[in-house]
């Protein structure tokens, strides 16, 4: 994959949700690759607020390969937006990339205060 399509892909939301989606709380199990996962949190809210969205203080999350110990989420540059649509504004943050050391099976979970139908999408 090349740079503008991963800029594409980025920009249109299709690699953010590229190993799908988990509604919270929730747990899910995945057959994933050996890839760095990038992880964002998303609500439907209001929107226009002057500060930048921001994933809820009380949101946990974890990537652990079954029969191991969870793996280390890298915060970096923080990444977030929305997006207006005829349900509301869709918003997301970026949580953080999660490298995955080999092929295998993942429990991906998270939990978090009832929000506006809050989910995690699990991309590259």
């Amino acid at each position: 994959m090349g740079f503008i399509d991963r800029v594409t892909g980025f920009l249109t939301g299709s690699d953010r949700s590229a190993y799908g989606t988990l509604q919270l709380p929730g747990r899910v199990e995945l057959e994933l690759p050996a890839v760095t996962l990038q992880l964002f949190y998303c609500e439907w809210g209001q929107g226009g607020e002057w500060d930048r969205f921001r994933a809820p203080d009380d949101l946990t999350v974890s990537v652990t390969p079954v029969g191991g110990e969870p793996l280390t989420i890298e915060r970096g540059m923080p990444v977030s937006g929305e997006q207006p649509t005829q349900e509301g504004v869709y918003q997301f943050a970026r949580l953080g990339k999660v490298v995955l050391p080999a092929p295998g099976r993942y429990v991906i979970e998270g939990t978090v205060a009832d929000r506006h139908s809050p989910h995690l999408r699990i991309g590259r």
